[in-house]
């Protein structure tokens, strides 16, 4: 087993994995690469050598259970159309079990009763024992649950190949639902963010379907996939009307977060004041973990003196009779996938004012909203003003976001998911490899900045071995000049010590040397 495993993982090739699982059983085999290959963009590497591995081929059948994960269920978009889904798989008659890291809340959304939901080992800090435990409890639930495919919604997930071989290597088909865009690691300025973008496109090549929400994302997972669809996330359909909208009321969704930007919804609703002072922002939101950047929000309305002018309501389960009561969505994203509170704003009629995003598919169909460039604040307040201040203007917009609305209800989304689950009840076929030069022009691309930031990371680990070393040798050198500078006192304080007894010596001497004087001059 050791020579095998040596062998495969110096120039390992699907072959030999296949030959390996054969031989020795999954559990036997994954568990020294778990060890191995523990990094996202260590999983790259192994995905990459695992392409067209015959142990990894789904199997054939009709797709009657669906397994389907997410770290949880409660407080963002992925989790809302995550149990929006579940019921609507429900409804057209599958079988649905939930796998999650963490369990149920009260904040959840609500599923129906007979989804089964298992908890497994938390996805973050893993270490290879973990991950072979939850590993092997996947699998058991998987084998247990008679599951047929399995959708994965942890588009970035740090464990994603290995949630991927559980169900693989069970001959289970495994979708991929890409829920951001697939640039949004690239703009944080990480190197090691940066390079998953590399490890995706070669972990993602191995799933039998990857779902995005956009033509512009689905190009691009098509260059490393040929089984890509491009989806809309479904979107309830608002309840009649309980409140009268507000015509100066603003509404803004979504976790506080960095790449949210909620600091400029601030500001932007301070500048529409100057033209409108009756205007009023409420948001909508917590801050799971920018816990700073809430109590920098919270400063910033008091610096600016609008407190009485902007409402914080928190996380809201059923956000429905703020949507009913507001005229205008701001949208501040420095990046999404599928902005759910767009397409949910669109339903309730409401016109959205939002940063620049063209890959979204709502800047694509251009209907009921309005975009100004990232961080524009005056432009994004004078939209704003025009609308509230513009009642037909508002009506068109309103009526573009209704009627656009319609692409995402259920009807369309269940064909949609029935279509592809009838692709995946057909026997694989292993297409014959196909290179057209946009796809090798991304590949190389992305192994280039792979080969790049994999030098800036050998040099960022020199350099701190560097630094390290040298923040070593300063502090033995002032060690060193310490004990100089202890010694140096130790002598300047004998040295005074031995000043200090001349002195007393001479103090003494004085009446002896005064009558020796006085002797001479009598007897001489």
């Amino acid at each position: 087993m050791n020579e095998w495993l040596k062998s495969f993982l110096q120039e390992g090739t699907a072959d030999t994995f296949d030959n390996l699982v054969q031989t020795y059983g999954t559990d036997a085999v994954l568990y020294p690469l778990m060890e191995k290959y523990p990094t996202l963009s260590d999983q790259g590497m192994l995905a990459d050598r695992l392409s067209g591995a015959t142990s990894l081929q789904r199997k054939s059948g009709p797709v009657r259970t669906i397994a389907t994960f997410y770290y949880c269920a409660n407080n963002g978009g992925i989790e809302r159309v995550l149990c929006h889904l579940i019921s609507l798989w429900v409804q057209l008659g599958y079988r649905v079990i939930l796998l999650t890291d963490l369990p149920a809340t009260a904040d959840d959304y609500s599923i129906p009763e007979d989804v089964h939901r298992y908890i497994l080992p938390e996805t973050f800090g893993m270490t290879p024992e973990t991950r072979l435990e939850r590993f092997r409890q996947m699998q058991q639930i998987l084998k247990d649950e008679e599951a047929d495919v399995l959708v994965h919604h942890a588009w970035l997930s740090r464990n994603l190949l290995w949630d991927m071989l559980a169900a693989k290597t069970l001959h289970i088909p495994f979708v991929q639902y890409v829920h951001g865009i697939f640039s949004c690691l690239e703009t944080e300025g990480n190197p090691s963010d940066m390079d998953m973008l590399w490890a995706l496109s070669k972990i993602y090549g191995l799933a039998d379907c990857v779902v995005s929400l956009s033509r512009t994302c689905d190009e691009f997972w098509h260059h490393f996939n040929s089984n890509t669809k491009c989806f809309l996330n479904p979107c309830l359909a608002p309840r009649p009307a309980e409140i009268k909208k507000d015509p100066w009321q603003l509404l803004w969704v979504g976790r506080i977060a960095p790449e949210k930007r909620p600091l400029d919804a601030v500001r932007i609703l301070h500048l529409v004041r100057q033209t409108c002072p009756q205007a009023h922002l409420t948001i909508l939101g917590n801050a799971p973990v920018y816990h700073d950047l809430e109590k920098e929000m919270v400063q910033l309305i008091a610096e600016l003196h609008e407190e009485d002018s902007i409402t914080l309501a928190g996380f809201q389960p059923d956000p429905a009779r703020y949507y009913q009561g507001s005229a205008v969505l701001l949208n501040t994203s420095a990046y999404e996938g599928f902005p759910m509170v767009v397409a949910e704003a669109k339903t309730y009629g409401i016109p959205c004012v939002m940063y620049d995003l063209p890959y979204l598919y709502f800047a694509e169909e251009k209907k009921g909203l309005l975009s100004v460039p990232h961080g524009a604040l005056q432009q994004a307040a004078d939209a704003i003003v025009e609308v509230l201040q513009t009642p037909k203007k508002w009506a068109v917009l309103s009526r573009e976001a209704l009627n656009s609305s319609e692409d995402f209800q259920d009807e369309a989304i269940a064909r949609a998911w029935c279509s592809l689950f009838g692709e995946l009840e057909q026997p694989e076929t292993i297409a014959e490899s196909q290179s057209p030069v946009s796809d090798m022009a991304w590949t190389t691309f992305l192994d280039h900045l792979h080969t790049g930031l994999d030098i800036v990371d050998k040099r960022q680990k020199e350099y701190q071995t560097d630094l390290a070393e040298l923040q070593q040798r300063i502090y033995a050198e002032q060690h060193a000049m310490y004990e100089q500078g202890q010694e140096l006192a130790r002598t300047q304080t004998e040295l005074m010590q031995t000043q200090q007894k001349l002195l007393i010596a001479e103090d003494r001497a004085r009446p002896f040397w005064t009558l020796r004087k006085i002797k001479r001059k009598l007897f001489h």
